[in-house]
């Protein structure tokens, strides 16, 4: 665990799986992480998951994000099998912006809770920043103030620690 940094609380009840449809858009559903690959399959995996989020990304730009969050999905797949912690906290923050841009903030919220957890394991405060003003926006936008507030909270101290003051003014104008 990291030192002088935050810890996410663990979850005080189980959460329900989500269930999201809606009329216009069918978001796919993740599947559960498959295990880690032989070492020697790695670095295949690592540059198809590479493709794939290139390719996500450049669809999601386009509007096209039902293809866009299936690639995202490959790719946050093949990062996991490859072992690729920093790369598969990377897809997970796209992910959960992804899913915030569209106003999907149940999804938003779970991915950044995923992300979150993995910037925390992996030390690295920065990312942890992002996440928590990421999931205090979703919270706001879920009616849950506190929850917001307290996410904002834990990301301001963040940006003082880091001596962020973009981040800091960013965090504050939220």
């Amino acid at each position: 665990r990291c030192v002088g940094f935050m810890q996410s609380p663990p979850p005080s009840h189980s959460r329900p799986p989500l269930t999201i449809e809606d009329e216009t858009l069918r978001i796919p559903h993740p599947a559960a992480p498959a295990p880690p690959a032989a070492e020697a399959e790695r670095p295949q995996l690592a540059a198809a998951a590479e493709q794939a989020l290139t390719q996500g990304l450049t669809q999601f730009r386009q509007g096209q994000y039902t293809n866009a969050l299936t690639q995202l999905q490959q790719a946050l797949a093949g990062f996991q099998r490859a072992a690729d912690a920093p790369n598969t906290a990377k897809v997970l923050l796209v992910l959960a912006n992804a899913h915030y841009r569209l106003a999907d903030y149940p999804w938003a919220a779970d991915y950044g809770r995923q992300c979150l957890a993995l910037a925390q394991e992996l030390c690295n405060p920065s990312l942890e920043q992002q996440v928590l003003e990421h999931l205090g926006n979703c919270h706001r936008h879920l009616s849950d103030p506190q929850t917001a507030l307290d996410y904002m909270g834990r990301s301001l101290q963040l940006t003082k620690e880091l001596n962020d003051v973009q981040s800091e003014m960013r965090v504050l104008n939220n």
